[in-house]
């Protein structure tokens, strides 16, 4: 997860792009981008001049890897 720049109300972009296939060499699977409550609150003191949102890439797993393996944590401290 990263930040994604933005100003005025988030309408202008400081970063134009990712580039998904040097991140995801493998390809990816997922992309979101919105607020949390953090990006809200840094929003909110720059009155919207600085608007950032959370960036989140999930990466697809390499060709013939399988499922992900899954494990039980309920018995984890």
């Amino acid at each position: 997860m990263r930040w994604h720049d933005a100003f005025l109300f988030g309408a202008v972009a400081a970063q134009p792009e990712y580039r998904l296939s040097r991140i995801c060499p493998n390809g990816w699977s997922e992309l979101r981008l919105g607020p949390d409550e953090f990006t809200i609150l840094v929003s909110l003191v720059t009155l919207f001049l600085y608007s950032p949102s959370r960036v989140t890439i999930v990466c697809g797993a390499e060709p013939g890897a399988g499922p992900p393996e899954l494990r039980d944590v309920s018995n984890e401290p």
